[in-house]
């Protein structure tokens, strides 16, 4: 049965495509197509216009790069699958003391409330399970999130354009997921899905996706600095000497001269483009060979893998699986069963009571299964009269105790604070810190340096970082016989 396969992959500063027609024979790629959303005046105004555009209008702009690219690529009865830009999505390692992957889909929102911004209520969430068969007692999670008004706008702007969407997976995962299942050199290694604006860095520890984040690219020597700041995150968060082999790049912003010594310089490692053509087996039209660039085509290439193949990973929709691709390809089958459906339904409209009946007990169940949910997560509990509510008011209750719990500083990440003041201080100051102290709502900083000028001067620097809202000077001490002076400083966030 022949089929159509299109792999979309949609930046915010570009959109690539792969055609794929499936046979008995095997799967040929019989269209590419590469759409460049930086034109206009230069690339760095471009750039920075991009960037600050808002909903509405990105998507305005990628209905019209849909709408141009339909006139080369036909679109019908293709099932595409795409790709979301990850730069709008937020990344998060968490850990549930539950197994079950629904009991997990529960509670996920709540463990997920103190780090994000905003509401959860307003995300799409999905996640991976990590097997750590060293520790039973946690199961530790890589969960992806997206506001749910921007990634329908995203989705409406695919079906205005005429696209059959079967699913949306984050930007550079289907890559991600196809080493995890192919890779057979290295079971610790990075993957880069390098574009021209923002860059994401999946971390691969003991064959799986361990960690995944997404930064603006600032160049190729910051993007090193952040590759190996990230990398360090990983280690002190799950404390573990984790020390990847190799560095695997692919997309728009890996074609540069001397992207691979520039960034080997800088990580340490060595670096490597992907190309997992002929692992997957595909091959190319004659017609469009010379087209081909792996840099360009690798994402939307592995996106069509997984929809061929159903590789298992992070989704942020699947719903149009079912009214597409499962009727074209079976559709005589369907049918069929179409018609026995119609007869044991209309054997069911004489059973009015008993379906009233399974009704109520199937709310019955439901109920018996949230009290057995709630006395597994808060077995110290005696009293259950609502166990959702009073869930959600132990959990908040479990959340003022942690460390950070819903201060601030919670969603402030030590690395980057220190990174931040770092960067703000400069060399030329003589500053000597020997107490960092980090509360619930402040930072408690004390230290020496040369003069009381230094001091006043280290304020007013520090009062520029953007989520610093005061810095007080709370004392100082010393003068010419000490040759220094110490000083107290009480930062709130």
């Amino acid at each position: 049965m022949s089929r159509k396969i299109l792999g979309l992959d949609i930046r915010r500063d570009s959109l690539s495509v792969v055609l794929i027609q499936g046979t008995l024979q095997g799967h040929v790629i019989e269209g590419l197509a590469h759409i460049d959303l930086r034109t206009g005046p230069s690339s760095q105004e471009q750039d920075t216009r991009t960037l600050d555009m808002e909903g509405d209008e990105r998507g305005e702009r990628l209905l019209a790069m849909i709408e141009k690219l339909a006139q080369t690529i036909s679109f019908s009865d293709v099932d595409c699958f795409v790709s979301f830009p990850s730069i709008d999505m937020s990344f998060r390692n968490v850990s549930t003391p539950f197994k079950n992957k629904k009991k997990i889909r529960q509670i996920l929102p709540f463990e997920l409330e103190p780090v994000m911004p905003g509401s959860v209520d307003e995300l799409t969430v999905d996640f991976i399970v990590l097997e750590k068969p060293t520790d039973e007692d946690e199961t530790h999670l890589v969960s992806a999130a997206v506001n749910s008004n921007l990634l329908e706008s995203f989705e409406s702007c695919l079906k205005r354009g005429g696209l059959s969407v079967q699913a949306i997976l984050p930007g550079g995962s289907a890559t991600a997921e196809f080493l995890v299942k192919s890779c057979e050199s290295y079971r610790n290694y990075l993957f880069l899905d390098m574009g021209l604006q923002s860059a994401t860095l999946f971390l691969i520890h003991d064959n799986q996706i361990a960690s995944i984040r997404s930064f603006l690219a600032e160049g190729l020597e910051e993007n090193g600095l952040s590759i190996s700041r990230t990398v360090l995150a990983f280690c002190e968060q799950n404390d573990m000497d984790y020390q990847p082999d190799m560095l695997y790049i692919t997309g728009p912003g890996s074609r540069g001269h001397g992207v691979h010594e520039i960034l080997g310089g800088a990580t340490g490692m060595p670096v490597e483009s992907v190309d997992v053509l002929k692992p997957m087996g595909f091959s190319i039209d004659e017609r469009i060979t010379d087209l081909w660039d792996e840099s360009l085509y690798q994402n939307a290439l592995a996106l069509c893998y997984s929809g061929i193949y159903g590789i298992k990973g992070l989704r942020l929709s699947e719903r149009f699986v079912a009214l597409t691709k499962y009727f074209s390809d079976y559709k005589n089958q369907i049918i069929q069963s179409g018609i026995f459906l119609a007869m044991v339904l209309v054997v069911l409209l004489g059973s009015v009571v008993f379906e009233s009946y399974s009704v109520n007990r199937t709310i019955r169940n439901y109920d018996r299964e949230m009290v057995a949910i709630f006395k597994e997560a808060f077995p110290a509990a005696t009293k259950i009269i609502d166990p959702y509510n009073q869930m959600k008011a132990n959990v908040a209750e479990e959340r003022k105790k942690s460390a950070f719990g819903d201060s601030n500083a919670g969603n402030i990440r030590i690395i980057d604070l220190v990174n931040d003041i770092s960067k703000t201080l400069p060399d030329s100051l003589d500053i000597e810190f020997d107490r960092f102290v980090l509360g619930n709502d402040d930072l408690k900083i004390s230290g020496s340096t040369d003069t009381y000028a230094t001091v006043d001067d280290m304020k007013t620097r520090l009062e520029k970082i953007d989520y610093f809202k005061g810095v007080v000077i709370t004392s100082t001490s010393g003068g010419q016989s000490d040759k220094q002076v110490h000083f107290k400083l009480k930062i709130d966030f």
